[in-house]
This record gives structure tokens, C-alpha cells and sequence, in this order.
């Protein structure tokens, strides 16, 4: 995989266009069990696009997966194949993000609330295997108001976001 560094700013820019119009950012959450009574929550970004081989360049500089979707049937023969890039990793999501971040322009406080949210994880990791309760509980709940607020702002989308 590419340094940072080795990807071109052009390169990053078509990257954050592509990712303006055809990408997601989500801010997902497990269900609580008896092993995390919490749940778990975790960021996703994907670009989803009929053009395989530029989902599988992403893949190759930034890692994650690649799902390939054949959407033909018999009803609708015509439909192509679409693929959806996907990475779940905080590394690779976060490089990727800041990457694209000095070019996004629709998205760009949805990638505002990945990276507070990906600040979460940097608080709170002090290379101990377990938190405080107290601990967990208040990154859990800035998690769930950052989940929130990335869900608002896709759904309340306006012009004055991006201005």
C-alpha cells in the first residue's frame, strides 16, 4: 500500500469528488451483549460506483474491501454491475479522510464528525486492556451524540453546511 505521501494532490482531489457524489461516511453501532453491555460502534466510509476498476485502485491505495454487485435480472437486464468500496479500519478510514479532506465540499462536515469521532478512540486507548466504567460510559455516549449528529446532517442537508 502507498504512503501518503505517493499519492498525487490531483489524485486526492478526484478521490474527494468521487467521494462528494458517489460516498458515504456512517458512524455504525453493535448490539450490546454479554461481552460489551455498551455495544460497539465503529466509522465506515465506501464509495459506492459502476466502475470497478476505480473502486479497486481506491482498494489498492487505502485497503478495505471491495463488493461487486451483479444488479441484472430478468426484469431489468440492463442494469450494470455496481461495486461498493468499504473500509471499517480506523487507519485506513482516517488516512483516507484526511486525504480527500482538504477537497471535500458537500461532505465535508460529515468527514468533520468522522474525525471527532475517530478522537474517541485516541482518548481513550492508553494501552490498557480495560477502561474504567465511568470511562466507557462517557466515550459510549459521544459516540452515540457524534452517530446522531452524522445522521442529521444527511438528512438536513443544506447549501448553508458547505458555505
Amino acid at each position: 500500500m502507498p504512503s501518503p505521501m505517493d499519492i498525487a494532490d490531483s489524485m486526492k482531489a478526484y478521490l474527494a469528488g468521487l467521494f462528494d457524489g458517489e460516498g458515504c461516511i456512517r458512524i455504525a453501532k453493535s448490539r450490546p451483549n454479554s461481552h460489551n453491555r455498551l455495544g460497539q460502534y465503529w466509522l465506515m466510509v465506501s464509495i459506492t460506483n459502476s466502475c470497478i476498476e476505480v473502486l479497486k485502485l481506491i482498494q489498492s491505495l487505502y485497503g478495505g474491501h471491495l463488493i461487486v454487485k451483479n444488479r441484472a435480472s430478468q426484469l431489468r437486464p440492463n442494469l450494470r454491475t455496481c461495486g461498493e468500496w468499504r473500509i471499517v479500519s480506523r487507519v485506513g478510514g482516517e488516512r483516507f479522510l484526511r486525504d480527500i479532506f482538504p477537497y471535500v465540499f458537500i461532505k465535508r462536515r460529515q468527514v468533520e464528525v468522522g474525525f471527532s469521532f475517530l478522537e474517541t478512540f485516541q482518548k481513550t486507548n492508553l494501552g490498557k486492556k480495560r477502561w474504567k466504567i465511568e470511562t466507557r460510559e462517557t466515550v459510549s455516549t459521544q459516540r452515540f451524540v457524534l452517530k446522531n449528529r452524522l445522521h442529521e446532517l444527511k438528512k438536513d442537508f443544506s447549501v448553508d453546511q458547505i458555505v
